[in-house]
């Protein structure tokens, strides 16, 4: 019984990302939904009471596994770190290194930010903020501290540079909607804007950065 219900939940949510994908969360139709995954309009609210709830449930793996990367990618003991560790933190580009580990998502990645549910999108976008900022603030702290920069960022000058590089990335992610995937040019001018920023802080902050 409960693997006919996961199958029938499976099923669900498949319909709902290719109906989803194609036209769109506002537009998106749960009898075709329905249809499409061959149960009943009751047996579908049996499993989600409505179309927010089965949005969620398809984009909350996705953004849960990039939040996942983002803290992979972004180590909690920064006090711990050596001084070329730190600094190989600053050059490795983590943003462009989430992105390539998620090219079989980025449609939904597209979605969320294009076509999906604005509370939602707002509700994500504030939970990566407060943890990008959170850690940048730490990082940059610990960089004055050891001398490896001269200038200390304030919080409101970590949020306002957080805030460009998400939306930099929804740029992006805007440009290369008609392709459906990562086109190489995109990619590329991706990273030149991070690298120019990259510069710009470097600069900025007098950064030791061989």
């Amino acid at each position: 019984m409960r693997e006919a219900t996961e199958l029938t939940r499976k099923r669900i949510l498949e319909a709902a990302t290719k109906e989803m994908l194609k036209v769109g969360y506002q537009e998106a139709s749960m009898r075709k939904i329905a249809a499409d995954a061959g149960v009943t309009a009751g047996a579908l609210y049996k499993h989600f009471p409505g179309k927010k709830e089965i949005f969620e449930a398809i984009c909350d793996d996705v953004i849960n596994q990039l939040f996942a990367m983002q803290k992979q990618l972004l180590p909690d003991d920064l006090e711990q770190k050596t001084d070329e560790e730190l600094l190989y933190l600053f050059r490795q580009k983590a943003s462009v290194k989430m992105l390539a580990g998620f090219k079989e998502y980025f449609p939904i990645l597209q979605m969320i930010v294009l076509h999906g549910n604005p509370e939602y999108y707002a509700r994500k976008k504030a939970e990566y903020l407060e943890f990008s900022v959170s850690y940048s603030v730490r990082y940059y702290e610990e960089l004055y501290r050891r001398g490896l920069t001269k200038k200390k960022y304030s919080i409101n000058e970590v949020y306002m540079l957080s805030q460009a590089e998400f939306l930099a990335l929804c740029t992006f992610l805007e440009n290369t909607e008609h392709q459906g995937s990562m086109d190489e040019g995109s990619v590329q001018a991706y990273e030149t804007l991070l690298r120019i920023v990259q510069i710009g802080i470097q600069i900025d902050s007098g950064m030791a950065l061989s």
